[in-house]
């Protein structure tokens, strides 16, 4: 079995934050304020990628995550979010395999 060289990470943009947050069922899961956000993410990052691991951010960009989940029939909510990375990780995997 093939050990995972790509770990997808959910990633905002500060200027997309508030707007892809109110568009999550699971809102209240998410930190309040972008930068909140921002230092838990980097810590799980920095946790996570070890061993040669390398993170992928997945950008959930508002408009683009609410059409992605239509198009892949799942909910705009954590499980629909690590699909997403899970799905952008597997991407840059393949990519980078040539």
């Amino acid at each position: 079995m093939l050990k995972p060289t790509h770990i997808g990470f959910v990633w905002y943009t500060a200027d997309d934050y508030a707007a892809a947050r109110a568009l999550m069922l699971d809102s209240e899961k998410l930190s309040e304020t972008f930068s909140d956000w921002l230092a838990k993410a980097e810590q799980g990052v920095k946790a996570q990628c070890k061993g040669g691991i390398i993170p992928v951010k997945a950008y959930v960009h508002s408009q683009l995550f609410g059409a992605w989940c239509l198009a892949h029939n799942v909910k705009p909510d954590a499980q629909g979010r690590l699909l997403f990375a899970n799905h952008t990780a597997y991407d840059a995997a393949i990519k980078a395999r040539g």
